[in-house]
């Protein structure tokens, strides 16, 4: 979900969204400006929003003098400058998007049905973070809401709102999934091989072994190899998928495929003499 994201209502919407009561609250112009100044500037009074929407010029000083950053400084000006424009506007891509979706609704209602139907949640819960990484969170705590969606069908998109978590997945999902899922488990040990042949690499394994995760700053510095170098061989064992990464912000964080090394050890048994096989 974006950093600086303003939505109106959202409760009434979460309970009985209906288009046209969206299409009329659209129409408030004056609110949607005022809701938005509140929403940028929430240490504002009632009185000051309404007097810096009604003078564009004390407006524009204060979101210039505002900590935000320079693009979103710039997004709050062009939209409090030509507001009525852009919610013309919005309003017109809206309904357009409104009766495409319904458009999509009908012609795949069987697979919507279909995807509702044979949806296996405890499955989602253990596959999802397996492929998109461990920042694809499921709080099973919260309340949740599960979204098909037709267009992009391999999506998985989770955001939390108050105290609910939704995710939008695509109707091919599970499919993806599985794929996926089955990916992981084959191992080619060339690949394997060529992830594995320099003394860098070999001590990058050694290290998330005992520090279970580590930062690429992290492998920098204890291998005293440059950031280009570093990338260079992590990027290499993600390809032979022997690591996992996942993103913290703008910080990179890397660990041990622990489920490829099981599989590796079992691709490697018949190799061995039959009593290490039965022993392994």
């Amino acid at each position: 979900m974006p950093q600086y994201c303003f939505y109106d209502n959202v409760e009434k919407y979460n309970v009985n969204f209906i288009f046209e009561n969206m299409q009329d609250d659209l129409l408030d112009t004056e609110r949607i400006v005022s809701r938005m100044i509140q929403f940028y500037f929430p240490k504002l009074s009632d009185e000051e929003v309404q007097k810096y929407r009604k003078n564009l010029k004390l407006l524009v000083q204060l979101i210039d003098e505002s900590e935000y950053s320079d693009y979103v400084k710039e997004k709050l000006c062009v939209f409090f400058v030509n507001y009525e424009w852009i919610i013309k506007k919005l309003n017109f891509e809206l309904i357009s998007k409104e009766a495409q979706l319904k458009f999509y609704y009908e012609r795949n209602y069987k697979k919507i049905a279909d995807f509702e139907s044979n949806l296996d949640f405890d499955d989602l819960v253990v596959k999802l973070p397996k492929v998109y990484g461990k920042n694809f969170v499921i709080n099973e705590k919260k309340d949740i809401y599960i979204s098909p969606c037709i267009v992009y069908k391999n999506c998985a998109i989770t955001c939390f709102l108050n105290d609910s978590n939704f995710i939008l997945l695509g109707l091919d999902i599970e499919s993806m999934l599985n794929f996926w899922h089955d990916q992981t488990r084959l191992v080619d040990l060339d690949v394997f091989g060529t992830a594995v042949s320099e003394k860098n690499r070999i001590g990058i394994i050694d290290a998330l072994l005992l520090r279970d995760e580590m930062s690429i700053r992290e492998i920098e510095q204890m291998f005293g190899i440059s950031n280009t170098n570093a990338y260079y061989h992590l990027n290499l064992m993600l390809k032979a998928n022997i690591i996992h990464v996942r993103n913290q912000g703008r910080t990179m964080f890397y660990s041990l495929n622990r489920e490829y090394f099981d599989n590796l050890i079992e691709a490697l048994k018949k190799y061995g003499t039959k009593k290490g096989r039965e022993e392994i």
